[in-house]
């Protein structure tokens, strides 16, 4: 996700941040219509449209496998609750927009462009911070395929020692940061 970031596509440019960001908030607003299934569709062929326009097939495969391993535990549970097939139409639909929504806003999306448009803010330091996060999982799972560790998909409780790593890294990178952050006065 970061080497999309630092790509140079027609998406990345910086007036198109507020489109994108008026396209997710979109996106989200859709889970509140009667037409949920039809709009999520559109927008879900819609933003597999511009990820592809710019050839991150990559992006695509990878979300794809995480909405499949989150929708494999939803479903069954909505099922089970006694949810109508129509509604988990709607819900599958509309979680699939927003999810790809809310990558191609992340992977589209420079900290630079953010931080033009609302400046140096908790909610920049909150969307580098994510970026960042992204990036630390990337370099724990490059380690752990280093050492010759595998984990498969259809296995999820071999990602568990790979989500263990990467959350005591993230909690000991953020005490880092707000050690760094108390020490130039900032609350």
């Amino acid at each position: 996700m970061v080497k999309i970031q630092r790509m140079n596509s027609w998406l990345h440019k910086p007036p198109l941040t507020l489109v994108k960001i008026a396209l997710l908030a979109l996106t989200v607003a859709m889970g509140l219509t009667p037409m949920r299934l039809e709009a999520s569709l559109i927008l879900l062929a819609f933003h597999i449209a511009l990820l592809s326009s710019i050839g991150v097939y990559r992006l695509l495969v990878e979300v794809a496998k995480l909405y499949a391993l989150f929708m494999a535990v939803i479903v069954p549970l909505s099922l089970l609750g006694g949810a109508s097939i129509s509604y988990i139409l709607g819900l599958v639909a509309y979680t699939a927009a927003t999810m790809i929504s809310f990558f191609t806003f992340i992977a589209t999306t420079p900290t630079s462009s953010i931080e033009k448009l609302l400046g140096r803010t908790s909610l920049t330091y909150s969307y580098l911070m994510f970026t960042s996060s992204l990036n630390e999982l990337r370099e724990v799972i490059d380690a752990f395929k280093a050492r010759g560790y595998t984990f498969k998909l259809y296995k999820p409780w071999t990602v568990i020692p790979v989500f263990i790593s990467f959350i005591s890294l993230t909690a000991v990178r953020m005490s880092l940061i707000e050690d760094s952050l108390k020490a130039r006065g900032v609350d």
